[in-house]
C-alpha cells in the first residue's frame, strides 16, 4: 500500500473536483460578506433605473409559477401590471427572471434573496477566470486572478444590485470556456453545450448577442474548416434558433422600442475611446500589470493557443458591440467581459515573459505576482459607488401596515416610482396587495426612456379632481433637494399644498438628520353637511 497507487487518485480528485469547488465557495462567501457589510441587503432599489424592473419582473414570474394558472401568461402579466406597473419582460429576454423567479419559490421574495443570484453569477465568473488562468499559470495564480476580478469596483457594484449584467458576464465567459473545449474536442456534446451557453448569454440580455459569433470566429481563425461539416458545429445554430429565434420574433417590436436612433460620436471616435474606457475599470496598479502582460503576448506569438484566441475574440466582440451599438461608453458594465478577458490574457502574458524559467520556478513566480496583485486589489473591496440612502422601506411599511389602505390605490412619488413599487412587491405577503399608480403614466405620458413627454393636466385642481375620480387613497411625496421636477410633479405638489383639508399629511420621514423630505398624504374628504 506504500506504492502511492491510492495517493495519486486522491490527489487527482482534489485537483479536479474538490479544489475548484472550494474556490467557487470562497468567491461566493466573499461576495455575500461584501453585500452584507456594505448594506446592499437593506438598500433601496435605486442602484440604477433598471433595478426595480428586474426585481418586479422576477417576482411576477414567481407569482405566475405559484398561481398554477399557466395557460395565459399574457393575461396574468397584464393583470399584474395593473398593480405593480414597473416591469418590462419582453423588452428584456426572460432568462434572468426565470432563474430568479424559481429561486424566489424556494427562498422567498426579498432583496437579499435576489442578490444571491447576483453573487452566484459573479462568483461563477471569477471561477471561470480561475479555470482559464490555471491552465497556464497554475492554481494559485488562477485563484488570485479570480479574486482580482471580484475586487474591481464595477464588478462589486453590480454584484450588490439586482441587475442582469453579472449573469451576462458569467454566460459570456462560460461560452468562451466551452468554445475552447469544443475546439479541443469537437464532439456533439461539447458543441451543444457551447451553443446552449451562447443562447443563455443572449437570453439574459441582448448585449450578449456577439457571443454567438465567437465559436465560428475561432474556428475560422484556426482554419479548421472541416469542423463546419461536423455535427458539433451544425448543432450550435440549431440551439440558438430554438432558444433565441422564437423569443426574438415574438418580442421583436418590444426589443427595439425606445432605443436611441443614433450613436454619440463616430465609429472611429468611439473605437479610439474604447481602450481608455476598458482600462478605467482597473485600479492603476492592476491596469499597469495587466498591460505589461498583454505586451508579453504581443511580443511572443508562440504563446498563443486556442484558449487565448477565444478569449481575445470575446473581448473584441464586446468592444465591437459597444462601439457599433447606441449604448454609451459611459456604461462600463457592458465592458465587464473585456475586463475579465484582459485579466486572463494578462496572466498568460506574464507566463510567456517567464517562459525561460523552469516550470516549478515559473509557477512560483506567477503565484507571487498573483499574491501581490490580489493584495493590491483587496484594498478596493467595498470601494464602489453605492446608491443614496432613502427611507423607502419605512414609507412602504407604514402604508402596508395600515389595514385601512389594503387593496387601495396608492400613488407613488414621481421621482422614485420604480424603487417604491419594487419595495411594495418585496414587502407584500399576499400579492397583489395594492393597486399602485405611477404619476408619469396617470398624470402624463412618455415612452420607456422618458421621451415624447406630455402632461395631461394644466392646473392643480384638475389633478385633484382626477385623483378623486379614480379613487386614489394615498399619495407618497418626496421633496427633492434640487427642486427640479417635471410639470405633472409640480402640479401634484401644488395640489397637495392647496388642499390640506382633503389630502391630510399622515406621516413624514427623515432622509437626512433634521430634514424631512418623505411624506404620506391620505385622502379624507369632508363629510357632506346635513
Amino acid at each position: 500500500m506504500g506504492d502511492g497507487t491510492l495517493e495519486r487518485p486522491c490527489k487527482s480528485f482534489v485537483a479536479r473536483a474538490l479544489l475548484p469547488a472550494s474556490i467557487f465557495v470562497v468567491y461566493f462567501v466573499l461576495l455575500v460578506v461584501l453585500q452584507a457589510s456594505t448594506g446592499a441587503w437593506n438598500a433601496p432599489f435605486n442602484a440604477y433605473p433598471d433595478e426595480p424592473s428586474h426585481f418586479i419582473g422576477s417576482v411576477m414570474v414567481r407569482d405566475y409559477l405559484a398561481s398554477g394558472k399557466l395557460i395565459s401568461p399574457i393575461d396574468f402579466a397584464r393583470h399584474y401590471y395593473e398593480h405593480y406597473p414597473y416591469f418590462a419582460v419582453g423588452y428584456w429576454p426572460p432568462l434572468f427572471y426565470l432563474i430568479t423567479g424559481f429561486w424566489f419559490l424556494i427562498a422567498g421574495v426579498g432583496r437579499m434573496q435576489a442578490l444571491m443570484i447576483s453573487a452566484l453569477a459573479a462568483a461563477g465568473s471569477a471561477w471561470l477566470v480561475f479555470t482559464l488562468v490555471r491552465k497556464r499559470a497554475g492554481a494559485a495564480a488562477g485563484f488570485c486572478a479570480g479574486f482580482m476580478l471580484l475586487c474591481l469596483p464595477e464588478v462589486q457594484r453590480w454584484a450588490s444590485a439586482v441587475m442582469v449584467d453579472e449573469m451576462v458576464l458569467f454566460f459570456s465567459l462560460g461560452a468562451a470556456a466551452l468554445t475552447v473545449c469544443w475546439l479541443e474536442r469537437p464532439t456533439v456534446w461539447n458543441g451543444a453545450l457551447c451553443g446552449l451557453c451562447c443562447c443563455c448569454a443572449i437570453m439574459t440580455k441582448y448585449s450578449g448577442l456577439y457571443v454567438a459569433v465567437v465559436p465560428l470566429a475561432a474556428l475560422l481563425a484556426y482554419r479548421r474548416f472541416h469542423l463546419l461539416r461536423k455535427p458539433g458545429c451544425l448543432i450550435q445554430p440549431g440551439v440558438l434558433t430554438l432558444g433565441v429565434g422564437i423569443w426574438a420574433i415574438w418580442t421583436w417590436e418590444l426589443a427595439w422600442k425606445g432605443l436611441p436612433e443614433s450613436r454619440e460620436g463616430s465609429l472611429l471616435m468611439r473605437l479610439a475611446q474604447a481602450p481608455g474606457a476598458v482600462f478605467h475599470l482597473f485600479p492603476a496598479v492592476l491596469g499597469v500589470t495587466v498591460a505589461a502582460g498583454l505586451l508579453g503576448l504581443i511580443l511572443k506569438r508562440r504563446a498563443w493557443g486556442p484558449d487565448l484566441t477565444v478569449i481575445c475574440l470575446l473581448s473584441l466582440g464586446a468592444i465591437g458591440f459597444i462601439v457599433v451599438s447606441p449604448v454609451g461608453l459611459d456604461e462600463p458594465r457592458y465592458l465587464l467581459p473585456v475586463a475579465a478577458s484582459l485579466i486572463v490574457l494578462g496572466f498568460a502574458g506574464w507566463a510567456s515573459w517567464l517562459a525561460p524559467l523552469s516550470r516549478q520556478t515559473r509557477r512560483r513566480a506567477l503565484s507571487a505576482l498573483g499574491a501581490v496583485l490580489a493584495a493590491a486589489a483587496a484594498t478596493h473591496l467595498g470601494d464602489f459607488r453605492r446608491p443614496a440612502s432613502e427611507p423607502i422601506s419605512a414609507v412602504v411599511q407604514a402604508i402596508a401596515g395600515n389595514p385601512a389602505w389594503a387593496g387601495k390605490r396608492i400613488m407613488v412619488a414621481p421621482d422614485f416610482e420604480g424603487p417604491l413599487i419594487a419595495e411594495f412587491a418585496a414587502q407584500a405577503h399576499h400579492r397583489p396587495a395594492h393597486e399602485l399608480l405611477r404619476p408619469s403614466k396617470v398624470l402624463a405620458r412618455s415612452d420607456w426612456f422618458g421621451n415624447d413627454y406630455r402632461c395631461w393636466f394644466r392646473t392643480p385642481g384638475e389633478v385633484r379632481d382626477s385623483l378623486s375620480r379614480i379613487g386614489t387613497a394615498v399619495v407618497v411625496w418626496h421633496a427633492p433637494r434640487n427642486g427640479e421636477r417635471q410639470q405633472h410633479a409640480r402640479l401634484l405638489e401644488e395640489m397637495l399644498a392647496n388642499n390640506p383639508h382633503v389630502w391630510k399629511q399622515s406621516a413624514s420621514f427623515e432622509q437626512e438628520a433634521g430634514r424631512r423630505s418623505w411624506f404620506i398624504y391620505a385622502y379624507e374628504p369632508k363629510a357632506p353637511a346635513r
